[in-house]
């Protein structure tokens, strides 16, 4: 809801989840703020992140996926991390990864 560094790669997630929905890609946005913020946020821009979202205040997902920077992206394969990024610096590099290992993988 605040993240300004997070806002320029959400077109480009948005076009993933559509493009490789076939591959059962899902994308979840896990936010470190109160389910109650988050749910307002939400309600105000009911389009800017059609994803499923988690509420995270007290920072457990965090610590699990070791997140320590806004954003962060993570792409599990079978319960493992096939992809880790800090940052949105690279979103590109990011997509051609992500069509690598979903390419690679049969449709649900």
């Amino acid at each position: 809801t605040w993240c300004g560094p997070c806002k320029p790669p959400l077109p480009m997630i948005r076009r993933w989840q559509k493009k490789y929905a076939s591959k059962g890609f899902k994308v979840v946005a896990v936010s470190s703020e109160s389910l109650q913020v988050l749910d307002d946020w939400l309600k105000q821009h009911p389009h800017e992140m059609p994803f499923a979202h988690v509420s995270d205040p007290n920072g457990f997902f965090s610590a699990q996926f070791r997140i320590r920077a806004t954003p962060t992206f993570a792409l599990l394969h079978q319960g493992r991390v096939v992809l880790y990024q800090v940052g949105a610096y690279n979103i590109v590099g990011m997509e051609k990864t992500i069509g690598k290992v979903l390419g690679a993988l049969p449709s649900p």
